[in-house]
């Protein structure tokens, strides 16, 4: 097993190439997600020295912490962000491609090759969302796992945690593999659910374990509900989570799945699908998204190479190709490209604002980049923002004109809110993007 290691400068060579992939989509991508908004603004405001209000976001702050020395160097925050997220995120191929040899050393390197070419795991850090940074931590963990140093897997672990609490379905392989001593993984991972508790409690917020768990059972949409379980959409959940593997994994998904079948009287393969069927539990109990499958692709490095061991040499050659092609166009695969008018508008906005003016509606990205603190990570009644616009200090009202009842809503605001006069620029953008900015009259 030893001589057929992959050499250390072969890993080196497949992360940077994976980093040039994930910069060249970030430079091509025009505005962070949604979510990364807000992890964005907490790295503004870690790198401002104003750590109680990062920390009262409901978000984990690893993310925001990572970017914080950019931030602070001067670097724009979106371009930093993406910076920060591309360097962490291609070392996720490095216990990618370990944990594979353990299987099929042969195979290892186009293991690492395709994970490295995941296109939504590509495109997720060009958006500066957690997944991409959280699965270098998780195959950290899973890679520390395997080879029996469990007290090392929950430390990597517990880092995972400060970026997604599903970090706690990390330690699953841990006792399918070490049995007892798997125990050794929990009391890392353990201290940090608590530090972070205790940390965000002594900046003002409540002692929480995770915190999440309640913000998302008071959405509205999740399975999880305030008051309890809402049988109806765990099935939903269920009948959507097919899609949501194959959008969050492509063809290499499906070989996985394979590669599951073939392992399943190995205790190494129970171990890692102990790791799946707790995530799946947890996407079930909230909502079946892409996102929430394909931050945990290191799990699937140990399945994808016995799935192409299996196959002939000629077909497997093939669908290597196919694989690879289809891979590199999906990474360059973007939608919503018009999406650049919100920071377009947003900028604008930060320009016209004078202290004390800010912004109300629901386009978060706008508000960010009108240099205002991001909007909650929910959505949000039209009864809400009619609320939110009669705020003291209110100027501005952005609105998605393509979301419903927003135009009724725009509509219903006159004449205490018209239709503002932006430069052409702009209002070309807004026009794209469909955006109704409002100002107070």
């Amino acid at each position: 097993m030893t001589e057929s290691r992959v050499p250390a400068l072969e890993i080196a060579g497949l992360c940077a190439m994976a980093f040039a992939l994930r910069m060249l989509v970030a430079v091509l991508t025009p505005v962070p997600a949604e979510d990364a908004a807000n992890y964005l603004w907490m790295a503004q405001r870690f790198a401002a020295g104003d750590w109680a209000a990062a920390l009262s976001e409901v978000f984990p702050p690893g993310l925001p912490l990572l970017v914080a020395p950019v931030v602070a160097a001067g670097f724009d925050p979106f371009r930093g962000g993406q910076l920060v997220v591309a360097s962490v995120a291609a070392l996720a191929i490095w216990p990618c491609v370990r944990l594979a040899e353990t299987r099929e050393p042969s195979l290892a390197r186009i293991t690492g090759v395709l994970l490295a070419l995941l296109p939504l795991a590509t495109r997720f850090v060009g958006e500066v969302l957690t997944e991409p940074v959280f699965a270098t931590f998780a195959a950290t963990a899973l890679l520390a796992a395997l080879r029996g140093h469990h007290a090392w897997s929950g430390v990597a672990a517990a880092l995972a945690f400060t970026l997604r609490p599903e970090a706690l379905a990390l330690p699953a392989a841990n006792l399918v593999l070490g049995r007892v001593r798997g125990l050794a993984a929990v009391l890392p991972l353990g201290a940090g659910v608590v530090g972070l508790a205790a940390w965000r409690s002594a900046h003002g917020q409540a002692f929480e374990l995770l915190p999440k768990l309640g913000f998302n059972a008071a959405r509205g949409d999740a399975a999880l509900s305030a008051d309890g379980i809402r049988w109806q959409t765990v099935l939903e959940n269920l009948v959507a989570l097919p899609g949501a593997w194959l959008e969050a994994f492509w063809g290499v998904g499906l070989l996985a799945l394979y590669g599951i079948w073939r392992l399943r009287g190995d205790r190494t393969g129970r171990a890692f699908v102990a790791v799946l069927a707790v995530v799946v539990m947890a996407v079930l109990a909230f909502l079946t998204r892409r996102r929430f499958l394909v931050a945990w692709f290191p799990v699937l490095a140990l399945f994808l190479p016995v799935a192409l061991a299996a196959l002939r040499e000629r077909s497997r050659y093939v669908l290597q190709v196919l694989l690879v092609l289809t891979s590199l166009l999906g990474c360059l695969n973007f939608t919503d490209d018009d999406r650049y008018g919100e920071r377009v508008v947003g900028e604008w906005l930060a320009t016209m604002l004078r202290p004390g003016e800010t912004v109300a509606g629901d386009m978060t990205r706008v508000i960010w980049f009108a240099g205002l603190r991001p909007l909650s990570p929910r959505h949000f009644s039209t009864e809400e923002l009619r609320e939110a616009t009669r705020a003291a200090g209110v100027r501005f009202v952005v609105l998605g004109g393509r979301r419903a009842g927003n135009a009724e809503l725009a509509a219903s605001l006159a004449p205490g809110f018209t239709p503002t006069g932006m430069p052409l620029r702009e209002t070309r953008a807004a026009e794209r993007r469909g955006l109704l900015v409002l100002e107070r009259r």
